[in-house]
């Protein structure tokens, strides 16, 4: 991943940035809720890590880095927004061609709304509650749906279940997108 241009859209504390910045990419983050990106420069900051983060959404950045990216990531973000399918599109059009997508959500089971809003919010206080609403989980085709109306072509699908009670996560939908030629 050495020099790769890759950015991470809803950073928020920067976590994934700091892990990605590991691999000598040229990392920046952004993020336009809450507190996080402040705590994400403090962190950067403090590390000395040269990561760019912006408080910002993605479909304004378009506006200024259209086909910066080689890689963008959108984890656990896209089931907040009030439109997936412009998030997604914004998502794409970051991308240079041939560059690769990497989405993450909460499908809509009956499952995750145990783990996700039970479990997680209410049973263990693992995250505020309200923090997540059954309703704006996504499902994978719907994703898929995105996706392919951004001009993105799926490469690869996992999911990931995780298990609150024993703290571990297995893969099983997160998705991955090539940006054709």
């Amino acid at each position: 991943m050495d020099g790769l241009e890759i950015l991470d859209v809803g950073c928020g504390g920067g976590l994934l940035c700091e892990a990605l910045f590991d691999f000598k990419g040229k990392i920046s983050g952004i993020d336009a809720a809450g507190p996080g990106i402040e705590i994400a420069k403090e962190h950067a900051k403090l590390n000395n890590r040269e990561i760019f983060y912006r408080d910002i959404t993605a479909e304004e950045l378009v506006a200024d880095e259209s086909e910066k990216y080689d890689v963008v990531t959108c984890l656990e973000v896209i089931e907040h927004v009030p439109d997936p399918q412009s998030l997604v599109s914004a998502c794409s059009k970051l991308l240079k061609p041939g560059g690769s997508l990497f989405l993450s959500t909460i499908n809509r089971n009956p499952r995750s709304w145990i783990t996700a809003i039970v479990g997680a919010e209410y049973i263990f206080n693992i995250l505020p509650k309200g923090t997540h609403e059954f309703s704006k989980f996504i499902k994978p085709s719907e994703l898929a749906s995105y996706m392919r109306a951004a001009d993105i072509n799926l490469s690869e699908s996992k999911g990931m279940f995780y298990n609150p009670i024993f703290h571990k996560a297995q893969l099983n939908n997160d998705l991955c997108a090539r940006k054709p030629l």
